[in-house]
């Protein structure tokens, strides 16, 4: 529950159509206003058929993991970035068992000393309970811990959430932590791994300016097309126009000046009544069906 909102965050509801009506019964309620973010297109053509204004807010960089081949045309960049890799002597490992706290906050903390902090809501923020429930990649050289990757588990997706590393990172350690966890994806017989979405590449209109402030999409963008990804649009939605600008402004806020500690991570139930808000990516149910 946000200042003026009641706010749903996707990508992706469980099976069936979007529990728009129940979010905004909630909001109504709570005497906020509905919204809900990220949005793919399935959702986002029910949120139209309901009456609910609609808006591209992003694309979403999703990998096919039968068809992910660094060999193949669209693969040159990625080639380069894993064999400068591979001559710095990188190392990339799931993480089993007990993971290394204590350095990965370590790492995590110089890496918000250069970042200017970690933003909030529907950015991912460390935190050790979320962390103890992903799937870990740590990067290492020379035996230390230089950096870690972490996916949201569904049963046929992987989902990107975090993205850590210490100070000078050998070119090209991200690309080997994320292409391998790709292909051990494959191995397992999980069908897509979501690279997260990224700001409309048409430029930030009305809905989405308040974001791109902080966003560093461009980097972002170019580090996550080298996986030759298929890029499907996301939406905002809400019913009506007023509520779409009161909900994006609340994201605003909460994303750029978030809370000193995160909430709990997972979602409220709206379906029993009770105000609904995901404050952060969503896990499981949440990700099991995309189309």
């Amino acid at each position: 529950r946000l200042a003026n909102t009641v706010a749903m965050i996707g990508p992706g509801w469980s099976d069936g159509p979007p529990p728009l009506t129940a979010l905004r019964k909630a909001a109504h309620r709570s005497g906020r206003r509905a919204f809900a973010w990220k949005l793919p297109p399935r959702d986002a053509a029910a949120a139209r058929a309901m009456g609910w204004h609609v808006h591209r807010v992003g694309v979403e960089a999703i990998v096919e993991t039968r068809a992910f081949d660094p060999l193949g045309p669209g693969g040159r960049q990625l080639r380069r970035k894993l064999k400068k890799a591979a001559a710095a002597g990188v190392e990339v490992a799931r993480a089993e068992g007990p993971l290394p706290m204590a350095e990965m906050l370590r790492i995590d903390a110089t890496w918000q000393a250069a970042h200017g902090g970690a933003r909030g809501v529907t950015m991912g923020r460390t935190a050790p309970a979320t962390l103890a429930l992903q799937e870990v990649w740590t990067i290492r050289r020379n035996g230390q811990l230089v950096g870690f990757v972490s996916f949201h588990v569904a049963a046929r997706e992987r989902t990107l959430d975090l993205i850590r590393h210490a100070p000078g990172l050998p070119d090209g350690a991200l690309h080997l932590a994320v292409a391998t966890a790709i292909r051990t994806a494959r191995t397992e017989g999980v069908a897509r791994v979501s690279l997260a979405a990224v700001p409309d590449p048409a430029g930030p209109g009305w809905l989405t300016r308040p974001f791109a402030r902080r966003a560093g999409s461009a980097g972002l963008r170019q580090f996550k097309a080298s996986f030759a990804p298929r890029w499907q649009p996301v939406h905002a939605a809400a019913p009506d126009r007023l509520s779409l600008l009161l909900g994006a402004l609340d994201l605003a806020r909460a994303v750029n000046r978030p809370p000193t500690a995160d909430p709990a991570p997972g979602h409220a139930d709206i379906e029993g009544g009770r105000a609904t808000a995901a404050f952060a990516p969503a896990p499981d149910p949440w990700q099991e069906r995309r189309n």
